[in-house]
């Protein structure tokens, strides 16, 4: 992943809603995404499958439009609240031992 080359935030952020750029490291197993929303979102799993798209609604000037999601991002918006939760609640395990 050292030369990992994704298209750059700027020129991606320039193109339309949904547009992605993917990279993979076939000896690590590592896949690296860059997608472009509101703003670029950069991740790097060896979870998901970045082949994988899900179409969503988001709101536009113009009204709702469909834009593709990988399945990567997906993922990490569904769990993100639970590893919050439990990082919080071990917290305050470990805090109430000492």
């Amino acid at each position: 992943m050292a030369k990992c080359l994704l298209k750059s935030s700027k020129i991606l952020g320039k193109m339309d809603r949904g547009t992605s750029d993917r990279k993979f490291d076939t000896k690590n197993e590592i896949a690296a995404v860059r997608w472009n929303d509101n703003r670029v979102v950069s991740l790097i799993t060896n979870f998901e499958d970045t082949r994988c798209f899900t179409k969503v609604d988001r709101r536009m000037k113009c009204g709702k439009q469909k834009v593709d999601i990988p399945s990567c991002v997906v993922s990490y918006n569904k769990y993100k609240n639970d590893v919050d939760m439990f990082d919080n609640h071990m917290e305050t395990y470990f805090s109430s031992i000492q």
